[in-house]
């Protein structure tokens, strides 16, 4: 189950490297690199939008349907969290 309000961890370090934009777990020692769709929800991880907000501006942003973009935040979120970049919060 996704989080409802995503948020970083605050030891994962965000490297923006010319067209790539890299997460550095700094704890796993991983890097993990971000598409562009990755990159917009990482930035909006702040443990104060919902998924559904997040994929409201993706949804804006991109000028895709809704549906499509809550999909989307809801599988980025998921991988954030399958790979510990996420940390718990109330």
């Amino acid at each position: 189950m996704t989080p409802d309000k995503p948020l970083k961890r605050d030891d994962v370090i965000y490297k923006p490297l010319g067209d790539e934009n890299l997460l550095v777990d700094t704890t796993n020692k991983k890097v993990h690199s971000l598409n562009v769709t990755a990159n917009f929800v990482w930035n909006l991880c702040d443990g104060h939008h919902r998924c559904r907000d997040i994929s409201q501006k993706l949804a804006k942003q991109f000028d895709v349907k809704e549906v499509d973009a809550l999909k989307d935040v809801e599988g980025v979120v998921a991988k954030l969290q399958e790979h510990s970049l996420l940390k718990a919060n109330d």
